[in-house]
């Protein structure tokens, strides 16, 4: 099989050839990172990641192979090609089990953007679904001091009420730790899991943000009830 090195080399030379130097100038003000950017969308990064698989791992017995590349990928900090990497782990998401998480346990340390994040955590979400132990995981990461570990618990909570999956109760339960977090790339996955959450069940939402409201920030719980009815969002808002 190709190395992971020539595997690497590959994919930077594929983004470096689809560099969209104006987005690139946008990109350094809308993603704070100290790390490389390349200057590549994420819908080009997506389709060039598509049609690379289909060249090079297309079987799902190269899982394990997708795996080392993405520990590669991570270490070298590269925005586009992290996301790279994530779009492929994403292609063998019915063989994944819960050993994914240790990965993804290892990879966080690198992540620094709100873009990466997310991503990842779009993919983790399939895993923790079907692996109900892994909420456990994801309750103690909302005490971490890592701000990207914090955040990537409520992406995924976020994702856990998607695509016909349905887990408000747990993602009640993982936003409760972090109702009064004062970090802004927090506050804002907060009110996105929340109001994903009141989509599935806007009662039960709408009584958990009742008994929460006063530890809230006013524009994180108006945003949070963005979905709900008229007439709760009203409640929750009343002074």
């Amino acid at each position: 099989m190709t190395t992971i090195n020539t595997h690497i080399e590959q994919i930077n030379a594929l983004l470096q050839a689809n560099t969209d130097h104006a987005y690139l100038k946008n990109a350094k003000m809308l993603i704070p990172t100290g790390k490389p950017l390349l200057g590549v969308k994420v819908p080009v990064i997506r389709k060039l990641a598509k049609a690379w698989q289909s060249e090079h791992l297309s079987s799902k017995e190269d899982y394990q192979h997708c795996i080392l590349l993405l520990d590669a990928l991570f270490e070298r900090q590269i925005r586009e090609e992290m996301l790279f990497g994530i779009f492929l782990l994403q292609k063998f998401k019915r063989v994944f089990t819960d050993e994914l998480f240790e990965r993804i346990d290892h990879w966080i340390q690198w992540v620094e953007n709100w873009e990466v994040c997310d991503q990842l955590a779009s993919a983790a979400s399939s895993v923790v679904a079907k692996n109900h132990h892994l909420f456990e995981s994801l309750q103690q990461w909302t005490e971490s001091p890592n701000l990207w570990r914090r955040r990537f618990v409520l992406a995924t909570a976020s994702s856990l009420n998607h695509h016909g999956l349905n887990h408000v109760d747990e993602v009640l339960v993982l936003c409760e730790n972090l109702v009064a977090d004062s970090e802004p790339m927090v506050e804002k996955a907060l009110h996105w899991a929340i109001r994903e959450a009141s989509k599935k069940n806007p009662d039960k939402t709408y009584d958990w943000l009742m008994g929460k409201r006063d530890k809230m920030k006013r524009g994180v719980l108006r945003q949070a009830a963005e979905k709900l009815p008229e007439q709760q969002r009203a409640a929750l808002l009343a002074s």
